[in-house]
């Protein structure tokens, strides 16, 4: 039985997606206008979700986001965390199946792994195929696979025509000549079995093996398939035979010839979503099942089909081979004649696969529509639509990765990734709002589709919505969590990749793999980037580092604590241009030492509205950067100074042991602060050494291999002096008991004390940046949770909740 919510106790949230296209200048007029807002109140509704109004009669919290919808924002009306797990009132026909008493087990579970197999518990929900629904599925599945018995047919009706043929002409040949009996024989039956050989050539070729996969062993992955049985269990189907992943940004399943399915995994996926949207992509598909064995057999064969007419085989591959080899013009058009004859045939295949996509449609829909609900019993309606915008967020990022990584010699200054999906995943995060409104537009399509056969994303999440179903999985932390060697698989797939396209891989960094790390030591790390998102409002960015210590003479004391959070709240889209502006700063560097060094101008390493500038200008412009004295670094340090005396504020409100503790870590946060420079230097020395060594390799500037051989020395310079300072900051956050002594757990190789060359000790070092800013995101994070627990203590409102009563709801 599903539980009441008591009256007073549902809540109106802004989902922040919008039901029409508007701009934000309309949109802001709007909400002015409807609820007497000032500039700043409008513009802090804009951030979603969110929630406006909580402990609200379910008829007034209807009013409200009646109100929001009418100037074009989707609003929901949901029950309060712990006052139910139902929403507001829908049809019966909405309403989750699933035990509301189970579902705090799935959500409060640590990580996302045990919040998967906590999903066993959860009861799986009753069907809604009736037997004319699963009739229709099961006539579907039969002529589907009676398209590809029509070309079977087909074959043997041309090799039975063939036969025939010859038969009747050698019955005709009684008292004819011998040149006219093999004309007779030869031409019509060499014709034949040339046409029959093409029919065959896609029923027999063997197929190509896909690269870029790899099977998860369930030994090694033993937590990931308990898990993944805990969702079949909780969808109510078989669970998969088979997990693979690739390089791609698609989840899919594939039925095998045991009766179960092989579940294909992106790895970019896994690399750039949160574990909810990721469990929901996979849910899903998994849940497509349910559609039982007629289903099945749908995807089975038209997906036998798609390959047979768009895929090229072994055979297609030796043809090309031949074809290129061939000395004589002979050889040459017999291969093009046979080229064209399987042209003719990939055509008429083609045309059998749209064919069965037109009698498949009917069951596809029923099938898809039925695993969208149980999916979004899982994950929740409201995040059905965030999901499948995300993946093709992801899909457009790593369309854009590959491009780059592709023409590495278009871009000398900029360091090949060694792990292509962390790139993906940076690359999606800075993904703006218009192509995800773009994306969004077009999901919201009901009459475009993206997937043949399938109907259309805005008529699934239009129905998806209906529901209202609450989640019972949301786990927000990174979905590599689950997998225990995430890593492992985007480095192996990666080098797979470069391989594939023939580049050289860059040389492993000695920070990217970490032995040793459990998947309790890896969620505890990932929910420390997560607090620091959370914390400053999505605005962190690793470089410049923050200084913690607020300066005694500031005037920010007179905001005090609540009034510097309501600051930082109205002011956090300037702070996010200012910290956004900052950090392309230090992105520059290394271009710019690389055009003022060479003589050279700055668009020819990446970096564009400076070609004008002479050489001596260009030093001068890096010097500024260098020591933080642009407009962006002045403006980023003022805004710095909110987060550093709202951070003062919590360590006085602490108790004496996390007093101290929050004490203790904002002292090594400002010891990071004074050694910033050296490391920056080493990010900026270390990428402008991969561009001088390509330049020098190349013969392209004279000056390049003594600016290389200067740009080495500065590095083992910059990395002693960093060593040297930093034996004396002692650190507990991570292992090394010093800050020099976690870098040099990272980078064994580069003490001071080595004696190699210049460019050995820099690959020694490679890491040591990296080394650096883990260590400043560790501590920086332990103290923002120390300080967030400080002001839940003393009910001091965090920075992303707004005030109902100052918004005049």
């Amino acid at each position: 039985m599903t539980q009441a919510v008591p009256a007073g106790s549902f809540q109106v949230t802004l989902t922040g997606r919008r039901l029409s296209p508007v701009t934000d200048a309309d949109l802001l007029q709007r909400l002015r206008e409807q609820f007497g807002l000032s500039a700043d109140q409008a513009v802090q509704l804009l951030v979603g979700p969110l929630i406006v109004r909580q402990s609200l009669e379910v008829k007034f919290a209807a009013k409200v986001a009646s109100a929001f919808r009418a100037c074009g924002m989707e609003a929901l009306v949901e029950p309060m965390a712990g006052a139910g797990m139902e929403p507001a009132p829908v049809p019966a026909a909405a309403h989750t199946e699933l035990p509301a008493a189970a579902a705090p087990s799935a959500v409060q579970a640590a990580t996302p792994l045990a919040a998967l197999a906590a999903l066993a518990s959860q009861a799986p929900p009753a069907s809604r195929l009736d037997l004319d629904r699963e009739r229709q599925i099961r006539r579907g599945g039969l002529m589907v696979a009676a398209v590809r018995g029509a070309y079977v047919v087909l074959v043997l009706a041309v090799a039975a025509a063939w036969a025939l043929s010859l038969l009747r002409n050698v019955l005709a040949l009684a008292d004819v000549s011998l040149l006219s009996t093999l004309y007779s024989l030869l031409v019509p039956g060499l014709g034949g079995l040339a046409l029959i050989g093409l029919l065959l050539w896609p029923l027999l070729a063997p197929r190509k093996a896909v690269p870029g996969r790899l099977a998860l062993d369930p030994a090694q992955e033993a937590e990931f398939f308990r898990g993944l049985s805990g969702l079949c269990t909780a969808l109510g189907v078989p669970e998969p035979g088979e997990v693979i992943i690739d390089g791609d940004s698609g989840v899919g399943i594939k039925p095998q010839p045991d009766g179960r399915v092989r579940l294909r995994l992106g790895l970019a996926l896994l690399a750039s979503l949160p574990s909810r949207e990721v469990v929901g992509l996979v849910a899903q598909q998994l849940a497509l099942q349910a559609g039982g064995r007629g289903l099945l057999r749908v995807l089975e064969v038209q997906r036998w089909l798609q390959q047979r007419a768009y895929d090229t085989d072994l055979w297609d591959e030796a043809l090309a081979r031949r074809q290129e080899r061939a000395d004589s013009g002979a050889g040459r058009t017999l291969g093009r004649v046979l080229v064209a004859g399987l042209g003719v045939g990939r055509l008429l295949m083609a045309g059998f696969y749209r064919l069965s996509l037109r009698l498949g449609a009917k069951a596809l829909r029923i099938a898809s529509h039925e695993a969208d609900r149980r999916a979004a019993l899982l994950v929740g309606s409201r995040l059905f639509p965030l999901m499948l915008r995300n993946q093709r967020a992801v899909e457009q990022a790593a369309d854009e990765v590959r491009a780059l990584a592709s023409s590495p010699a278009a871009n000398p200054g900029r360091q090949l990734p060694e792990d292509l999906f962390e790139a993906i995943a940076s690359q999606f995060r800075a993904i703006d709002a218009a192509n995800l409104s773009a994306i969004d537009a077009e999901l919201e399509n009901e009459h475009q589709e993206f997937s043949p056969g399938l109907p259309p994303w805005g008529e699934r999440i239009a129905r998806v919505r209906q529901q209202q179903a609450p989640p019972v999985y949301a786990s927000s932390l990174p979905a590599r969590l689950l997998l225990e060697q995430c890593e492992l698989y985007c480095l192996k797939l990666s080098r797979d990749w470069y391989e594939r396209e023939g580049i050289a891989a860059p040389a492993a960094a000695a920070s990217a793999a970490q032995p040793g790390l459990t998947p309790a030591m890896r969620a505890a790390r990932e929910m420390q980037r997560e607090t620091l998102e959370r914390y400053f409002n999505g605005q962190f960015r690793p470089w410049p580092l923050l200084q913690a210590v607020p300066p005694p003479d500031s005037d920010i004391t007179g905001l005090g604590w609540q009034g510097t959070i309501d600051t930082l709240r109205r002011r956090s889209p300037e702070m996010t241009q200012d910290w956004v502006a900052a950090a392309e700063w230090e992105r520059r560097r290394a271009p710019l030492l690389l055009a003022a060094g060479l003589a050279m101008k700055p668009s020819h390493f990446g970096v564009s509205g400076y070609d004008h500038l002479a050489q001596a200008h260009l030093w001068q412009l890096l010097e500024q950067v260098r020591r933080r004295d642009t407009d962006a670094h002045h403006r980023l340090a003022e805004d710095l100074k909110l987060h550093a005396f709202r951070i003062d504020c919590a360590i006085r409100a602490l108790m004496d042991q996390e007093r101290l503790q929050a004490e203790f870590l904002r002292s090594l946060l400002q010891r990071l602060h004074e050694m910033e420079g050296d490391a920056a230097m080493l990010g900026e020395l270390q990428r402008s050494v991969l561009a001088l060594q390509t330049i020098a390799a190349d013969g392209e500037h004279p000056d390049a291999q003594k600016d290389l051989n200067e740009a080495l020395r500065l590095f083992r310079g910059h990395a002693t002096r960093l060593l040297n300072t930093g034996h004396s900051a002692a650190q507990t956050v991570l292992e090394g008991g010093t800050v020099s002594g976690y870098l040099l757990l990272r980078c064994p190789l580069a003490g001071p004390e080595r004696m190699t060359d210049a460019a050995r000790y820099l690959q020694d070092a490679s890491g040591m940046v990296d080394a650096f800013q883990d260590l400043y995101q560790a501590a920086l994070g332990e103290l923002v949770s120390l300080c967030e627990r400080a002001e839940r203590a003393c009910a001091i409102q965090p920075i992303r909740r707004i005030d109902p009563l100052s918004l005049g709801l």
